[in-house]
């Protein structure tokens, strides 16, 4: 399998160099979101390199996204700082690195890489350091901000791309911890759970909380559970929409390992455009994603045969109302009815979960 020598110049470049390469180090973007879509290059490299040692080097607090995948052999957490890059440049000294694949788009990484000696490095370059990769390849407006580089990253590397989706994976025990937490409060098996992921990375991409507010009315008053889930960061956010719908169950501050489980249970999804939705479509759930500012052609999940879009006329997320939004989950209904997420979803083993192959 051929990898790549450097040529000169910024922007798509390679050339082909042997042997294959036997210990690869992957560095992953911060975000959920990116890390969902990062499973195809991973999944991609271990049918190119089967016999090839693969690290994951991934924000701190991220790794239960990618453990239980089989993805890689292991996960150097990265930190941030000046203590952060020497501990990262230590690990990739000595980790013997022999391919560097940098997808995080931080010039700090490949200078790291080139400092460490690796001697392959390609990647996703900005508008520095481009002649410090072997091979790279830059952003384009016209494709999605991280699958569509990813992808056409991978050829350079001599790497099919033909079977490409996103994985998930739900952690053994985690469905029934989500279950009881539910259970304590007050959630009865017999009412399906929607999730709403109340926050987002950007506060332009949220959605109002006196929407979410409106919704879970619509919801109960149909006989669903509304679930608000989130981070700490969105507790405050989640207190406004419970003020509004007190009869509303919450999973905000839920550990991250929990989070597939919890998704997992739900019979649809509502999210902006923010991390969980990507895991959300990963494991196959039916999600209503609310675009306001972003674009999904940019943004979207890989896979969208079970997700609606929801995109405000104004361009703002206060342009989306509740009423909408609840027709979208009515037309998901019929899809929604023929799937069980409830209580054989609680006992089922835990296993990876993978999106439709995208062509």
């Amino acid at each position: 399998m051929a990898v790549g020598v450097r040529s000169p110049g910024l922007g798509d470049r390679t050339g082909p160099v042997n042997p294959p390469p036997q210990r690869i180090m992957v560095t992953i973007m911060d975000h959920i979101g990116d890390v969902v879509n990062t499973t195809p290059v991973l999944a991609a490299l271990r049918r190119a390199f089967p016999a090839a040692w693969i690290v994951g080097e991934m924000c701190a607090g991220s790794e239960p996204l990618l453990e239980g995948l089989g993805l890689v052999d292991t996960i150097w957490s990265r930190r941030r700082g000046v203590g952060g890059r020497v501990e990262r440049l230590t690990r990739m000294r000595h980790g013997r690195i022999d391919l560097a694949l940098l997808l995080d788009c931080d010039n700090a990484a490949v200078v790291l890489a080139w400092l460490a000696g690796i001697p392959v490095r390609y990647g996703v370059h900005k508008n520095r350091y481009g002649r410090l990769y072997t091979g790279s390849v830059s952003r384009r407006d016209d494709e999605h901000e991280t699958l569509g580089p990813f992808r056409r990253l991978m050829p350079l590397l001599g790497v099919e791309t033909a079977e490409w989706r996103t994985m998930a994976h739900e952690a053994p025990g985690s469905a029934d911890r989500v279950c009881r937490t539910l259970g304590a409060a007050g959630w009865h098996q017999s009412r399906p759970l929607v999730g709403l992921v109340v926050g987002a990375s950007g506060a332009s991409r949220v959605w109002p909380a006196e929407r979410f507010g409106e919704l879970c009315g619509h919801l109960e008053r149909l006989g669903y559970a509304p679930v608000l889930l989130g981070s700490e960061v969105d507790r405050p956010r989640a207190a406004q929409v419970l003020a509004s719908a007190p009869e509303a169950l919450s999973l905000i501050g839920a550990p991250l390992a929990d989070l597939p489980a919890a998704l997992r249970l739900c019979r649809a999804v509502v999210s902006g455009d923010t991390g969980p939705m990507h895991l959300v479509a990963a494991l196959g759930v039916p999600c209503v994603a609310l675009y306001g500012p972003s674009r999904p052609e940019q943004t979207g999940p890989l896979d969208r045969s079970r997700c609606t879009l929801v995109t405000s006329a104004t361009g703002a997320m206060d342009g989306i109302a509740a009423a909408h939004v609840a027709a979208a989950l009515d037309a998901l209904a019929g899809v929604c009815s023929s799937m069980d997420h409830n209580l054989e979803a609680a006992h089922r083993s835990a296993g990876p979960a993978a999106g439709p192959e995208t062509p």
